[in-house]
């Protein structure tokens, strides 16, 4: 039962993208490409990779964890979100994370669904 759930909640973002921007010396026009286990954060419109990170999601949170990019975050820091779908938006919310750069990057604005 609690796979299903899990496996349920990593489905509503697996194969998805989301536009919105993050904070970085201001507002940075940016998308969110979350494939299987795998998440991409590219900056637009050059689509510069900024950050790749691996990420489960359980009970309404997103734990990532990086594995390149620009952030001085190591590799071994778990950041926890919490996170809602609702209609075309993914809102995100820092819950727990040691890595303040990303945490401080992440806006509660609203990111919307890139639909293919």
């Amino acid at each position: 039962m609690i796979f299903c759930v899990i496996s349920a909640a990593s489905a509503q973002l697996s194969n998805t993208k989301w536009k919105g921007f993050i904070i970085n010396n201001g507002q940075v026009p940016a998308v969110w490409i979350f494939k299987k286990t795998t998440v991409d954060v590219l900056s637009l419109p050059d689509s510069s990779v900024l950050e790749s990170m691996t990420y489960k999601t359980a009970s309404g949170f997103l734990f990532i964890t990086k594995v390149s990019g620009t952030t001085s975050c190591d590799n071994s820091t778990i950041g926890k979100y919490s996170y809602k779908i609702k209609k075309d938006s993914l809102y995100l919310k820092s819950v727990d994370d040691a890595c303040t750069e990303r945490a401080d990057a992440v806006p509660e604005t609203p990111y919307v669904k890139v639909k293919k």
